[in-house]
């Protein structure tokens, strides 16, 4: 008797490995990621100084901050971010985040930059944003 039509079976370690790789891929992947280019103001906890990033993505979770001159990793941080969103005000709205540096990424030919969890977060107001 004939196999099922329309079915295809790959027997190939390779394939194995494959399909292993992307399983692992998307169980470190906690939450879905959205492609959002944003300036992100970032501070290290207990210091002055402010640095200028950009995101590659934003998650509810993390976000993944464009850099060649990365944290380094456990750093602590808060950090501030202007999003746009359907009945948002027309500026868009100032969110305050305090997170952690959890990875840092620097391939050959990709983008480098540093992973931050978002641990907590907060709306500012329109007087408190441009503070």
């Amino acid at each position: 008797m004939a196999g099922p039509v329309g079915w295809i079976v790959i027997i190939s370690e390779k394939a194995e490995t494959s399909v292993s790789n992307i399983k692992q891929m998307q169980d470190n992947r906690a939450a879905r990621r959205f492609p959002v280019q944003v300036p992100v103001r970032v501070k290290v906890q207990g210091s002055e100084s402010e640095i200028v990033y950009s995101t590659r993505d934003v998650s509810h979770r993390g976000i993944f901050l464009l850099t060649e001159d990365p944290l380094p990793e456990n750093s602590s941080i808060v950090f501030t971010m202007k999003l746009k969103s359907p009945g948002s005000p027309q500026d868009g709205v100032q969110v305050m985040c305090s997170g952690t540096i959890v990875r840092v990424e620097a391939p050959n030919g990709g983008d480098a930059g540093m992973a931050a969890t978002i641990d907590s977060y907060r709306f500012l107001h329109a007087n408190k944003a441009n503070a």
